[in-house]
């Protein structure tokens, strides 16, 4: 059986393989998972260095999170130029630069 502090550790790490992943809908089960497990060491007297390990994993995968909110916003706005009709530069997987521009509804109506 995983001690306190391994099992925090374990779910720091699929934390960061779920960001990594993209995997954003496991995250609001992972909060409330880390809030449990920080609950259960409270009042443990950890070493120094244990918490500091802690703090650098939860600090990693905070930046990672952060990191996928900044781009949820960079995608949103980038979108938002093309829906008014303003070129934008994207690149593609391949990480080549591309002029996206928005494409006219071509679909004629006829009665």
């Amino acid at each position: 059986m995983k001690t306190p502090v391994q099992a925090l550790c374990a779910l720091l790490e699929d934390e960061k393989e779920a960001l990594l992943g993209g995997k954003y809908d496991q995250l609001e089960g992972f909060a409330k998972a880390k809030q449990r497990a920080v609950q259960s060491l409270q009042g443990q007297g950890l070493p120094q260095t244990t918490l500091e390990i802690l703090q650098r994993r939860l600090a990693q995968n905070a930046a990672l999170l952060g990191s996928a909110a900044q781009g949820f916003q960079d995608a949103r706005h980038l979108l938002t130029r093309l829906r008014d009709g303003q070129d934008t530069q994207m690149y593609d997987r391949r990480g080549t630069s591309k002029t996206m521009r928005r494409v006219e509804n071509q679909l004629e109506r006829k009665a």
